[in-house]
């Protein structure tokens, strides 16, 4: 289970792309708002993960952004980095992993991809992990 869980996380089942590719069908306003969310969130330090696993096209784990969750790509150094060991293995001891929150200390890369059919990624380096914040209410939609 774990090593599924790592291959997830650090591979994003293949990882994001780069948004460097002109024909990508994403307009402009849509990457404006998500480069304003980005450089919003590097003013911090501090910030909140989920882990809402979707389609194997992209990452397990989102990150919030002001009042919009983001789907990340969690950039470390090697599959034994200490802040995504400890993430990992609080989710493998939660009952109900999927909407449950975590604090993370790190930065945004200020880096955005694309993953799926198209969905922004966003670049995070963690450099510690705090613990679980809180489960979402029930019927929300993670």
């Amino acid at each position: 289970m774990r090593a599924l869980a790592l291959a997830l996380v650090l591979t994003g089942c293949g990882g994001a792309e780069r948004i460097d590719d002109p024909s990508h069908t994403q307009s402009s306003e849509y990457e404006a708002r998500i480069q304003a969310r980005v450089d919003a969130g590097q003013q911090t330090t501090a910030h909140t993960l989920r882990l809402n696993p979707t389609d194997c096209r992209c990452p397990a784990f989102e990150i919030q952004l002001g009042d919009h969750w983001q789907r990340v790509d969690l950039a470390v150094a090697d599959d034994q980095d200490p802040p995504l060991l400890a993430l990992l293995a609080a989710t493998e001891e939660a009952e109900d992993q999927v909407g449950r929150t975590y604090r993370v200390d790190g930065s945004l890369t200020g880096l955005i991809g694309r993953c799926g059919a198209g969905t922004a990624v966003v670049t995070f380096e963690p450099t510690a992990f705090e613990g679980v914040v809180v489960r979402e209410p029930p019927g929300s939609a993670p």
